[in-house]
């Protein structure tokens, strides 16, 4: 495949690593699932794993929480510290990290019926990436041509009364009372 590129898809909790093989992180119904296609060997291998396995792998490894370590799993892949190893026909390792003390290994099991769905979703999330930064292009020059216009112009003719402090309203002077002056009851000998 001659495609090469990694796409985070963070907008969507979703990740994609596109190289001599795919791989795919989704999160879906409270689970992590990684999806490895080889296109070479046309096979497609995946797993699902519950909560409480990350958590415990986040704890081992000393991270925080399982979104850290999830960040950690993309951004290794997305540099390529990653290893495919063959364990027997069914099973591959996947190994996540470069030093040993930092490897983390997950078991994949070959599947038959995912290799189109992957390559499927794929060449989806690929479109979807490119629609997302399309959007965001023409929402910034939407943005810069808003920002280049005033949106409340600002009124420079505007009368002062005098003693009134422009800056802040709360320092203006005050006049003195008319009226009634106000007698404290220990001056009335």
């Amino acid at each position: 495949m001659s495609l090469s590129r990694c796409i985070d898809l963070s907008k969507t909790r979703d990740f994609i690593h596109v190289n001599n093989e795919i791989i795919y992180f989704t999160e879906a119904d409270k689970s992590f699932r990684i999806f490895l296609f080889i296109p070479k060997k046309c096979q497609g291998f995946s797993s699902i794993f519950q909560l409480t396995f990350l958590k415990a792998l986040a704890r081992q490894y000393n991270f925080p929480n399982i979104q850290l370590l999830l960040t950690w799993m993309r951004d290794q892949t997305s540099k390529g510290n990653f290893l495919v190893q063959a364990s027997d026909a069914d099973m591959i390792n996947f190994v996540v990290g470069t030093s040993p003390s930092n490897q983390i290994t997950f078991q994949l099991s070959q599947t038959q019926g995912d290799v189109d769905l992957i390559v499927s979703l794929s060449k989806a999330l690929i479109s979807k990436q490119a629609s997302i930064a399309e959007l965001e292009k023409s929402n910034a020059a939407s943005l810069k041509a808003l920002s280049a216009e005033d949106a409340f112009p600002v009124a420079r003719n505007k009368r002062r009364k005098p003693g009134m402090s422009s800056t802040n309203p709360q320092r203006r002077r005050r006049k003195p009372a008319i009226g009634l002056t106000f007698v404290s009851d220990e001056d009335n000998d």
